[in-house]
């Protein structure tokens, strides 16, 4: 089938040359979103918003040829993958101003209320099964009682990064106490 029947048939609603041109089209949409958007369940969601969009507004478009409706996609994607990056930017922003608003709040309570029936040995001991990095943190957060800016400035990061960090810490330490297989996500 040619590209632009292709197209043509898809407009009316044939599904089998909608998978077919979703399938020649495909591959440049998703390189296009891995160009701009790094981690893959992103550009892979972005992409299929792409589509989902695209086939929406389909019936209504007219390409008087191929290089008219890869353009259109092109900068469809573009749009759409800013829009996803603008999204995570600000949502950045909005949880390192949530952590400076709450810089004070003491995280050793909520690792410890982890563990309520375990006294502070057994804490270090699940402590012990994370991965080198996050264990130095909780070390020296919880054990050590360091403040979060100082350590922040210690190793150079952001408050906010640290705190995330010690958010996955506390969601590993409680998949360990409930006996859990250690798995990243």
């Amino acid at each position: 089938m040619e590209f632009l029947e292709m197209v043509a048939k898809a407009q009316k609603g044939d599904l089998r040359a909608a998978s077919l041109l979703a399938k020649n089209l495909g591959p440049m949409v998703e390189n296009l979103c891995r160009k701009y958007i790094r981690q893959s369940d992103y550009w892979k969601d972005t992409s299929q918003v792409v589509f989902s969009y695209f086939f929406k507004q389909l019936p209504g478009l007219s390409f008087p040829g191929k290089g008219e409706l890869v353009t259109y996609l092109n900068k469809l994607t573009k749009n759409q993958c800013l829009k996803q990056l603008h999204i995570d930017f600000r949502y950045q922003e909005k949880l390192d101003l949530y952590y400076c608003i709450h810089a004070d709040d003491p995280v050793e309570v909520e690792i410890e209320s982890l563990v309520p029936d375990q006294d502070i040995i057994d804490l270090k001991e699940m402590a012990e099964k994370l991965p080198d990095f996050l264990r130095m943190l909780v070390s020296r957060i919880v054990f050590e009682k360091c403040p979060y800016r100082e350590l922040a400035l210690e190793l150079n990061i952001k408050e906010g990064t640290l705190r995330s960090h010690m958010c996955r810490a506390r969601k590993i330490l409680k998949k360990i106490n409930q006996g859990k297989p250690l798995s990243d996500g």
